[in-house]
């Protein structure tokens, strides 16, 4: 089958990597990622020398080392991406690519899948996953001292180390319980990849494009906004990107997975997919319309959440409700929550997660990045 993603705001899935001023320039409205190699070649010694001098300072812009030089960025640039913001940037974490074009990988759609199918499940039967939690709920001393932490409210900074003992081990707890729970939904009588159901969902790569821009990412929802900032590459919105699906189902008897073949259907995933999104779009709305930040975007066309063309929320900055089934404790077992809220040390009494990141247009927050709408041919 083929596939089809669009993205509804622009997609960034990093590399972990990042780039300073000393490998990019600046103009006219674009950023050239600079090949250094190449840069060489049109240098003289001494330029070369000057180079070299310069770029042991941390506030090197290389913008500035060729402003005033007759070298054509055309001929020393790897790409060049739309660039429309802050002139001062310093860094900027780098989109995926294969040949200086970005892509989705396979891996990520197949992860948000994963998550979308275990989301789906569990919500229909809550209880697989209320029966493992009750194992850590009844560890008495565990429980015990999370409550301490609660009524005092326990600074993270000034933790004991018997206190981050504590709060480790309620840590791998949770990772124990999801892993048990993955085990019962998506794996047969061994909990390791090869008798994992979703090895028979094989998802290529999609198609490339050039159509990247520079974009500004900052945290909202917090007293000191915007202190918390970063810039990164991403592909725009409105992109049609394409790649195959298959669906293979074999050896699912030997391997103890029978009963699970109904995760393979295509119309469950994508039924899955829209309703995780549809849980997900409907928390974001409701952050964002309690801090009076712009909700237009979720009422426009391309954000039309359908079972037959789903959206799904991909890449970084997507927060922390995005990438687990913690959603579900929160709208489930609320008392619970407020004791997960440890597990990733977090310390303010308040609303989890307090910030959401937001693309950043004019100085002000726009759109959450990340969301795509997803298209399954037959």
């Amino acid at each position: 089958m083929k596939y089809e993603l669009k993205t509804v705001t622009p997609l960034h899935i990093g590399t972990g990597s990042k780039y300073s001023g000393a490998e990019f320039v600046l103009k006219d409205g674009k950023l050239y990622r600079v090949s250094i190699d190449k840069l060489l070649k049109k240098l003289s010694e001494s330029q070369i020398k000057d180079l070299t001098d310069r770029l042991e300072d941390y506030r090197f812009s290389l913008t500035d080392f060729l402003r005033g030089k007759d070298i054509n960025l055309a001929d020393i640039a790897k790409y060049a991406i739309r660039f429309e913001g802050d002139r001062g940037v310093k860094e900027i974490s780098e989109q995926i690519k294969t040949s200086n074009r970005a892509y989705i990988p396979g891996s990520s759609i197949k992860g948000t899948i994963r998550t979308a199918i275990i989301y789906k499940t569990l919500k229909e039967n809550y209880s697989i996953l209320d029966n493992e939690l009750k194992q850590i709920k009844n560890n008495r001393r565990l429980m015990d001292n999370l409550n301490r932490f609660l009524d005092q409210r326990v600074d993270k900074k000034r933790l004991s180390r018997y206190d981050k003992r504590i709060l480790n081990s309620f840590s791998g707890e949770l990772k124990s319980t999801m892993s048990n729970v993955e085990q019962k939904l998506l794996r047969g009588a061994k909990n390791d990849a090869k008798n994992d159901l979703l090895k028979f969902l094989q998802i290529t790569d999609s198609s490339t494009t050039e159509r990247l821009s520079i974009l500004t990412v900052k945290s909202v929802g917090m007293s000191r906004e915007g202190r918390s900032y970063s810039q990164i590459e991403a592909i725009e919105e409105g992109v049609v990107l394409d790649g195959s699906v298959v669906l293979n189902p074999i050896e699912l008897n030997e391997l103890g997975l029978s009963s699970k073949a109904k995760y393979l259907d295509k119309n469950f995933i994508l039924n899955a997919i829209y309703t995780f999104a549809e849980d997900l779009k409907k928390l974001e709305l409701e952050y964002a319309e309690e801090h009076n930040l712009n909700v237009n975007y979720f009422y426009e066309s391309e954000f039309d959440n359908q079972p037959n063309s789903p959206l799904l929320r991909m890449g970084a900055d997507k927060g922390f409700l995005s990438n687990t089934i913690d959603l579900l404790i929160k709208a489930n077992d609320p008392d619970f929550y407020w004791y997960l809220r440890f597990a990733a040390y977090r310390s303010y009494p308040y609303e989890f997660p307090k910030t959401r990141k937001l693309v950043f247009e004019d100085g002000k927050p726009k759109y959450p990045p990340g969301w795509v709408k997803l298209w399954v041919g037959d």
